[in-house]
Parts: structure tokens; C-alpha cells; sequence
């Protein structure tokens, strides 16, 4: 039987079980941070594009935790400290070319370094359940 996929098909299933590879690997990670990541990331999986991607090739620029088609989610553990990462996802083209808007999902964020986040134009988000009533939101919009 022939095979009737197109050639960037087998590219883009090929790039997606690295992608998934990577998101595995994270979750066997004894860093926290790294772990929450990867949990976000299998949260959504049928929407991700991309993996802890590093903007030029040592990182120089910066690090985008988690893809899908409609926002861009940066991942942490801490109670705050993320603005200016949140910042630079908002703003840097090299970062966001297609100005995806930006989540910071953030289960243990107190309530001033929210409004903070909130501040710049970014949604903040506790839990699995918050993102993914936020990406169906996004998706609405669409």
C-alpha cells in the first residue's frame, strides 16, 4: 500500500515525538520547576507546539517554557519574581514573533505578585483546569 502522507507530515510527526521525548524527559527531572513544566506541557499536549525552546542557540535570548497554537506559558514554582521574564515574552519579538498572548501558570503565586503579572497584560493561572479554561477562551477568540 502507498504511503500517502506528504514528506513535511513525516517531518512534523517526526518533530512531534521529539517534542514529546523532551516533555518525558522532564517529567523524570529531579527539579521541580522542570517537572511542573513538563506537566503543563502534557496538559496540553493536543495543542503543543513547542518545549522549552531556546531563543538563539544558547539560550542567549531566552527560554520559552511552553507553546500551543494560541499563547505562549512560562511555568514556575515560586511565589513571584517572574516579571521581567513575563515582560520579555510580551515584548521581545525574537521571543514571541507571533505576539501570542502570554500565561504565567503559577500554582503557588501570591496575590500582589499577581496583580503584578496581571499588570503587564498577562493572565496568571493556579491550576491545570484555569489553563485550559484559558486556552479554550483563546481559542474562542480565534
Amino acid at each position: 500500500m502507498e504511503d500517502c502522507r506528504q514528506p513535511d507530515e513525516d517531518a512534523t510527526e517526526a518533530n512531534k515525538a521529539a517534542l514529546f521525548h523532551r516533555v518525558e524527559q522532564a517529567l523524570r527531572s529531579s527539579d521541580l520547576d522542570t517537572i511542573l513544566e513538563g506537566r503543563v506541557a502534557r496538559a496540553v499536549e493536543d495543542d503543543l507546539v513547542d518545549f522549552n525552546r531556546k531563543v538563539e542557540p544558547d539560550g542567549s535570548i531566552g527560554e520559552v517554557d511552553v507553546e500551543t497554537q494560541n499563547a505562549l506559558i512560562e511555568v514556575t514554582t515560586r511565589r513571584s519574581g517572574k516579571s521581567k521574564q513575563i515582560r520579555k515574552l510580551l515584548a521581545n519579538s525574537d521571543m514571541n514573533p507571533a505576539r501570542k498572548p502570554v500565561i504565567l501558570f503559577a500554582p503557588n503565586y501570591g496575590a500582589h505578585a499577581t496583580t503584578n503579572i496581571t499588570s503587564t497584560g498577562a493572565i496568571v493561572v493556579c491550576t491545570e483546569e484555569e489553563l485550559l479554561e484559558v486556552l479554550a477562551t483563546l481559542e474562542e477568540k480565534k
